[in-house]
């Protein structure tokens, strides 16, 4: 939740004071925990990667989506930006850690390259740390039960604002809303501020064929009802968590 709590406030923050703070709390490695994070991050892509195909595929088949978000049709270069690119860079990271490990050996490497080789080096270790999994079965399980808690978040509000009257929205429609809302929050915006509001809009606009003010109506409660829980439930367990640091402390 303090990963949640900081990206509200400071965009992508959370992802760094999340492992200083376990660090910190556990005596764990900094850059270890750094690539947990990365492996989180991961999964989510690829769970989010996924859906994102199944919503093209199937509810949104038949829809420019293209023209409404960019203006124009994917072309060859969008599709190598957002595929490729990610990728060369990835082998450029690790083409410079072997070619850096080489000169560590030789025994020729600078300190302060030592230090990024030993940090990158532990992150690596965060990132492949999903190999040594004790129990798989139940990480997998806790991936789709968060996933099938996020579609909750954004079904129940149909009923809560009965748009279900008017519009007969179905697990589909809670499923697009996710799937765009995930793409707001990953917008280096505070809170997702603007850029969940917009895609939300849209999205339900565009493919669930909502008219623009219950779907603004809709983007805009959804977001507060996050955030404030953001606040409370984060604010809150950071504080339980204080105090029994605290108490551990005293004895």
């Amino acid at each position: 939740m303090l990963g949640y709590l900081v990206n509200t406030l400071v965009p992508r923050a959370g992802e760094l004071a999340r492992p200083a703070y376990v660090g910190k709390k556990t005596g764990l490695s900094t850059g270890r925990l750094l690539g947990t994070v990365v492996l989180e991050r991961v999964v989510d892509v690829v769970c989010l990667a996924a859906l994102l195909v199944y919503v093209f595929l199937t509810v949104a088949s038949g829809s420019s989506l293209p023209e409404h978000f960019y203006g124009g049709r994917v072309t060859a270069k969008t599709v190598f930006v957002v595929l490729f690119l990610p990728g060369l860079l990835a082998a450029l990271a690790w083409w410079l850690y072997r070619y850096m490990s080489i000169y560590e050996e030789k025994g020729t490497l600078s300190l302060f390259l030592k230090k990024i080789l030993g940090m990158a080096t532990l992150f690596w270790e965060g990132v492949t740390s999903i190999r040594n999994l004790r129990h798989r079965s139940l990480f997998l399980f806790y991936t789709l039960a968060i996933w099938v808690s996020y579609m909750a978040v954004f079904w129940f509000p149909f009923f809560i604002l009965d748009l279900h009257e008017a519009y007969s929205p179905g697990l589909s429609d809670a499923l697009v809303v996710m799937v765009f809302s995930a793409a707001g929050f990953a917008i280096p915006t505070p809170g997702g501020t603007g850029s969940f509001h917009f895609l939300v809009q849209q999205s339900l606009i565009i493919i669930c064929g909502f008219a623009a003010e219950p779907a603004l109506t809709y983007a805009l409660i959804t977001h507060a009802a996050i955030t404030a829980a953001v606040f409370i439930v984060g604010g809150a367990a950071l504080l339980f968590d204080r105090i029994i640091i605290s108490r551990q402390t005293i004895i």
